[in-house]
Parts: C-alpha cells; structure tokens; sequence
C-alpha cells in the first residue's frame, strides 16, 4: 500500500515539476532568445540618438525592452522613449553612456506595478520611476520631461 501511495505521490510531484518548469521556460524565453541565439543581450535591441529640438536636447531610445512583475504575473513592456534634458552636457553624457541610459529606463519599467501600466496615472508613474533613475545615475540635470512615443506591453 505505502509502495502505491510513494509512487502516485511521486508521479503527481514530477508531473508538477513539469508544468512548473513549462510555464517557467514559455514566458521567459522571448525574453532570452537574442542571447541564446544570436549571442546578442535584450538590452542591445534598441536604436538611440541624441538630438537638439529649439534650445533643448533629447535623447531619443527606441525599442527598450523590460520586464515587470506582480504576484507572479509578468509583463513585457516595449517603449520608445524620449528624455528631455537640462542641458548639452547631461544628453552628451547620456549619449556616451547609452548602455546605462537604457538600463536606468529598464529598471525603472522593473520598478513599475504591471497592473497600473493600462492607465494614464500608471504612465506617469512609470514617467516618474524613469525620471528618478535617470537623475540617479547621470545627475539632476538628466531628465526634465519624459515622453513616449510608443507604448506596448504584454
């Protein structure tokens, strides 16, 4: 009897290993396809340029990927951005540094609850959390205004 109840026991473990590991591995595979295949990081998907609008400069991110999550829901957010700068000197040096420009504007998504992204008030949120990063890493000049252009998250 115990020989019977050790191996249903065992079947229903290994049996939810598998869903486990299945669920696991189809929502972060998208996330890690570059890097598996093409040797090439999430990060580095994206295109940027800094630009001078009037007496302002930008830097302008397109296609920054990042991910968030709550109570085990995860979301994929896919945004371009532009960061309104204080001055020549901070988009120069966001532009030199694009790496952690990019980064900063990652983890603040990272920082952002997924169930506030499908309202305006969720969008400045983020706008704030990738404002407060920005300045962060680069200096209060860094980021006067956050704009996007395009938002898509999954």
């Amino acid at each position: 009897m115990k020989k019977y109840f050790l191996r249903a026991l065992l079947i229903i473990l290994a049996v939810l290993l598998m869903l486990y590991i299945f669920q696991f591995r189809q929502s972060f595979v998208p996330m890690f396809e570059n890097v598996l295949d093409n040797q090439r990081s999430p990060l580095r998907s994206y295109s940027s340029k800094v630009v001078k609008v009037g007496s302002e400069y930008q830097v302008q991110l397109k296609d920054v990927v990042g991910t968030t999550s709550e109570g085990g829901k995860s979301v994929y957010v896919r945004l371009d951005v532009t960061i309104n700068t204080g001055s020549k000197k901070a988009a120069d040096e966001m532009g030199k540094n694009i790496d952690n420009t990019a980064a900063a504007v990652t983890e603040a998504i990272s920082m952002t609850n997924p169930s506030l992204l499908d309202s305006q008030q969720g969008k400045d949120i983020l706008k704030q959390n990738i404002e407060r990063t920005v300045t962060s890493k680069f200096g209060a000049d860094a980021a006067k205004d956050i704009y996007f252009e395009n938002f898509v998250y999954q």
